[in-house]
């Protein structure tokens, strides 16, 4: 038997560079057993953008046990917190009589504070339960201002863990150095930087460049950068009033139809849609 709640906002829920997408509080016995493609599927039904960028796998009770597509296995112990992709999920599934967690689905614009792909031990309070019932409660109504405030309480819960996490210490140069990175981004949204200049921005090899970006944002290096970029697109549509031809020339895109067909890609609906004359 699963006993489980998803609370779907009904519009975008974002605030601070984040969105949170869904909320579920599982509690399941041992037959427990979801396919990835099964949950990206129950989510995309309830929620645009449903079954995508990343998840935060907070267990607090039992345990449980995720598998990546690279046939990568993370167990899910009492008080453990996973960020991964949705992307690289595959499975999960209980380990034992029982796996009580709660699943954050959620998208953020920059690192996340949790090093992705890597489970990380973060003691539980009871605290934890209150903030998580709150975010609930919130998300319940329709009250943009309160989705809005579920989404701040999620990023104030996940700071929370990151100040308990007991190797928290451990930050690398590695991860500095992709903050750098990130930052030159940032700065540069109306070029196209390469893979070899950001690694050797970084001073790794692009191998290790790459492996690294992944595991401190979740993304790799290309789409990590043409989420930024199309993010400044659609904030020049809505805001600055431009057409879909100023805004792919101000960012670099070989023809304002890679742009839009990029841009359909990401948001699921042409850019033209945001401004009131195009030429595109």
């Amino acid at each position: 038997m699963v006993h489980e709640s998803c609370l779907v906002p009904a519009i975008p829920t974002s605030i601070g560079g984040m969105a949170l997408r869904c909320v579920w509080s599982v509690d399941a016995d041992r037959t427990y057993d979801v396919s990835a493609g099964f949950a990206r599927e129950t989510s995309a039904s309830l929620r645009p953008k449903g079954g995508t960028g990343l998840i935060a796998c907070r267990t607090v009770g039992g345990a449980g046990r995720l598998y990546t597509i690279e046939d990568q296995a993370f167990d899910a112990r009492e008080g453990t917190l996973l960020v991964i992709p949705f992307d690289r999920l595959a499975r999960y599934h209980a380990a034992g009589e029982r796996w009580h967690f709660w699943w954050f689905e959620f998208d953020i614009v920059g690192p996340t504070p949790i090093p992705c792909g890597r489970t990380v031990i973060v003691p539980i309070e009871s605290s934890d339960k209150k903030t998580l019932d709150r975010i609930l409660a919130n998300l319940r109504l329709a009250d943009p201002a309160r989705q809005m405030l579920a989404c701040s309480l999620f990023q104030t819960l996940l700071f929370e863990w990151v100040a308990r996490r007991t190797d928290r210490s451990e930050a690398t140069r590695d991860q500095d150095r992709i903050q750098r990175v990130i930052a030159h981004m940032y700065d540069h949204l109306e070029s196209s930087l390469t893979i070899g200049e950001m690694a050797r921005m970084a001073h790794l090899s692009e191998p290790h460049f790459r492996r690294v970006f992944r595991e401190v944002t979740g993304y790799s290096p290309k789409k990590f950068y043409d989420r930024l970029r199309l993010a400044w697109a659609e904030h020049m549509l809505r805001t600055e009033r431009k057409n879909v031809s100023e805004v792919s020339r101000a960012l670099g895109f070989c023809t304002p139809f890679h742009f839009s067909r990029v841009f359909r890609q990401y948001f699921g609906f042409p850019p033209s849609r945001l401004c009131a004359s195009d030429e595109a």
